[in-house]
């Protein structure tokens, strides 16, 4: 049906465009593609605009133009209101004829976006074609191409032209918007995947280390052996305090000084003082550098043992 409609040029047209359309799956570079490709095969359009639907909004929002200024990204159309919104609440594609008929048509634009038409158009238009994007029976957005010179007007033949690539930018968007989907569903799976993988890498990690652990105590090892693998497992700085505040045991990556000593064990005492703590992450500076300090309680209160003090040079890892 569209061959015995479409001339042999327009046909030849058609075919272009929409190789240009299905050569991309990115939405914008294919909004972009419809504008550009279908100013240039149909003679009278000197410029014009493709509005996408917003259901959430109601509203129809400009998405890609040309020969327009900046202004016209501004306008926010409603179904009914102006060409585009006639075009989309008839669902088929409009033509008006002469400066009078768009007139006409362009009287019904809010005030706000009057006032943008004529800040992004070098003229009223003296002609101009609406065809509304179809897709499964719903209309999703709104192509509106405008003529500038007095002399040249749409004709009846530009409707099936215009419809026809109204359709393949349907095709087009569709498939964009699937790909564009997909990649998503993946980007999820992906996050998803990662995110087992380290909670995989934790359980495996806290399983080694308690057995490494229970093996140390069931072969009648100490505090120093078992602060000892704590440091070389964690690559950081270990120590021991009891509940008084005394170092019972320790395992250096740089050793510390005694007032280093003074005022890590004065920030664990605090820290196992304060309701509610399990676990406490300061930073302060020793010896001009920065360190976090990792604080955690032994014992389950009112009965605490002591701390374990982890010193690094940067916050521990969850897995750590």
């Amino acid at each position: 049906m569209m061959k015995e409609t479409l001339s042999h040029r327009q046909l030849q047209s058609l075919i272009h465009v929409s190789n240009v359309l299905n050569s991309s799956l990115d939405i914008d570079t294919i909004i972009d593609s419809i504008m550009v490709q279908t100013v240039s095969v149909i003679d009278a359009a000197h410029g014009g605009v493709l509005f996408i639907y917003d259901p959430g909004q109601d509203l129809l929002i400009p998405k890609s133009d040309s020969n327009f200024t900046s202004e016209i990204t501004r306008v926010r159309l409603k179904p009914g209101e102006s060409m585009t919104g006639l075009a989309f609440s008839a669902q088929k594609c409009l033509i008006f004829h002469n400066r009078t008929e768009v007139e006409k048509a362009t009287a019904t634009l809010s005030e706000t976006n009057h006032a943008l038409m004529d800040q992004s158009i070098p003229t009223l238009p003296y002609s101009s074609i609406c065809a509304p994007i179809m897709l499964k029976g719903a209309c999703i957005g709104v192509i509106t191409l405008d003529s500038f010179d007095s002399s040249l007007h749409f004709i009846p033949e530009d409707i099936n032209l215009l419809t026809a690539i109204a359709h393949q930018a349907a095709v087009a968007l569709e498939k964009a918007s699937l790909y564009s989907e997909q990649e998503k569903t993946v980007r999820q799976l992906e996050d998803l995947n990662n995110t087992i993988s380290k909670q995989n890498e934790m359980l495996s990690r806290s399983v080694d280390i308690h057995n490494r652990l229970a093996a140390l105590v069931l072969h009648g090892e100490g505090l120093d052996s078992i602060i000892t693998y704590l440091h070389d497992t964690s690559g950081h700085t270990v120590l021991l305090f009891d509940d008084l505040g005394e170092l019972i045991s320790s395992a250096f990556k740089n050793k510390l000084t005694d007032d280093e000593l003074f005022t890590i064990r004065d920030l664990a005492q605090e820290s196992i003082r304060t309701p509610g703590n399990i676990r406490s992450l300061l930073e302060t500076n020793m010896d001009e550098e920065k360190h976090c300090i990792t604080i955690l309680p032994i014992g389950a209160k009112p009965t605490l043992f002591g701390s374990l003090i982890i010193v690094s040079p940067e916050k521990m890892r969850d897995v750590d």
